[in-house]
């Protein structure tokens, strides 16, 4: 009996050992029992059931983000995975984070001034991102106990480089159309101003989107995911950072050979745009598979109730409101980066200025066609397209084009150049462009947001002809 008492009590003891042991590790029973959980969510929360912010837009390995988390439920757990191809799964399970006690987050009134909705929501959860994360996109994953579920994104950057691409994750753009309680910078109210848009959005928000973006990753999914899918299947080393990255420290895209910049990169700041046009003159290339971007001008400000820098972002859209105008016109934010007092159209940059939007375009819809124009360029090089032949439905749902009036680098080379019906009803046309500076950089600018969807082969737009084009720009981007 004595011999069988101490089993007991040794097997007791060992199994107390072992639940502790995996209780307390981040990663769980998940990590050593229980296959990972799948990336995608199967029940949106539409309603606020479940939804948070991050503290942090970027971190590297060793830094520690916060995790603001409100929900309707009693508790909810939470899931890290890294995006990218992993054999067409589509991204990688990294841990667990365990079970947390919900809390009901406040919805503030907006300012009335500025139209500001600004979250203090306490602390949720903390993340020590581990020192073998790769950099990256990655998506927490929260799910209620009731099965809601929702996302909150953050990337890690690379502390130095490590490949000769820098791929941007547009965060500003998103936090320009973020709707979440009621204002973003395109709709809403500020009273005091009496305009019917906010003219600061706040970082510390969930991201609910335009056109039924309710899953909180912004428009991470639409366009830039694609192409880290692509970049990712097709063997392409990239490191990572945000447009607030590079807002903080324009200096790192000197560290690379290309830039790359996908789908939606509207709203640049004054840090970020004389980057750029510093990168170029120093022989650093710029890949944009985009349209719309450097249009709007924009600054940062601290969070008015804990300080923490850059955490605002201002955009007024209009000299006349803005008060930098008169006090510091280089950072005024007028409706485009053409306006006075900035005068300082996006062509300078890009070759080719912003044009509109597609006749019922959106940001889920298929576009209208691309068409060749120059098939003598090396971009088209072992595509087998001619002059006339169409890509079918990649234009959109906003366009850039090449205007002769505009100012723009000389040797400007239309690529493609397709036309169509834009949102007005008025015949129009998309430009793809291509130019090079005599002792700096180059530039491809795609002219559509939705280009990413050509290399895509799960899309109706996926196509081989732009896939090989696509890597031409790369190959050669990358090694010159």
């Amino acid at each position: 009996m004595v011999g069988l008492g101490l089993l007991l009590l040794i097997f007791f003891t060992v199994g107390i050992k072992f639940y502790w042991v995996h209780s307390s590790n981040s990663k769980g029973p998940s990590s050593s029992i229980l296959s990972p959980p799948n990336w995608q969510l199967k029940k949106i929360a539409k309603n606020h059931q479940i939804e948070g912010y991050a503290s942090l837009d970027s971190t590297v390995p060793g830094g520690t983000i916060n995790f603001h988390v409100s929900c309707l439920e009693r508790s909810f757990t939470t899931s890290v995975f890294r995006m990218g191809w992993y054999n067409g799964i589509g991204a990688k399970y990294m841990e667990t984070l365990g079970d947390h006690r919900c809390q009901l987050g406040a919805i503030p009134f907006p300012n009335k001034s500025t139209g500001l909705i600004n979250l203090d929501w306490p602390t949720a959860l903390r993340l020590r991102i581990p020192a073998n994360w790769q950099a990256g996109v990655y998506l927490v994953k929260l799910t209620a106990d009731g099965g809601y579920q929702n996302y909150i994104p953050f990337t890690v950057r690379s502390p130095k480089p490590r490949s000769p691409f820098l791929f941007i994750h547009a965060i500003n753009t998103d936090l320009a159309y973020n709707l979440w309680g009621g204002n973003s910078l395109y709709h809403g109210s500020t009273p005091n101003l009496n305009i019917n848009r906010a003219i600061e959005a706040s970082l510390n928000r969930p991201f609910l989107m335009p056109d039924g973006g309710y899953d909180g990753s912004g428009n991470f999914l639409d366009w830039e995911y694609p192409m880290i899918l692509f970049l990712e299947k097709n063997g392409y080393q990239v490191d990572y950072a945000t447009d607030l990255d590079i807002h903080e420290h324009p200096r790192i895209l000197l560290k690379y050979k290309a830039v790359i910049i996908t789908g939606h990169d509207e709203y640049w700041s004054r840090q970020m745009l004389e980057g750029y046009k510093t990168a170029v003159a120093h022989r650093v290339n710029l890949a944009i598979f985009a349209a719309n971007t450097a249009y709007r001008p924009v600054r940062f400000e601290p969070d008015p109730i804990t300080g923490e820098p850059d955490r605002i972002m201002v955009n007024y859209k209009s000299a006349e409101l803005d008060p930098y105008t008169l006090t510091n016109p280089d950072y005024s934010t007028p409706a485009g980066w053409k306006s006075p007092p900035l005068n300082e159209p996006e062509s300078e940059l890009l070759g080719e200025s912003y044009g509109g939007e597609v006749l019922n375009g959106s940001a889920s819809t298929v576009g209208d066609d691309l068409v060749v124009y120059d098939d003598s360029s090396w971009i088209l090089k072992g595509s087998g397209l001619k002059k006339g032949d169409k890509i079918p439905g990649l234009i959109g749902y906003e366009y850039d084009k090449y205007m002769e009036g505009s100012p723009h680098p000389s040797g400007v080379n239309i690529i493609f150049h397709s036309p169509f019906i834009n949102k007005n009803g008025s015949p129009d046309f998309s430009d793809s462009t291509y130019y090079k500076l005599p002792n700096g950089g180059q530039v491809f600018d795609a002219g559509t947001l939705e280009w990413s969807w050509g290399l895509d082969p799960s899309k109706p737009t996926y196509s081989p002809q732009l896939v090989k084009i696509t890597e031409n720009i790369l190959n050669r981007f990358g090694s010159t």
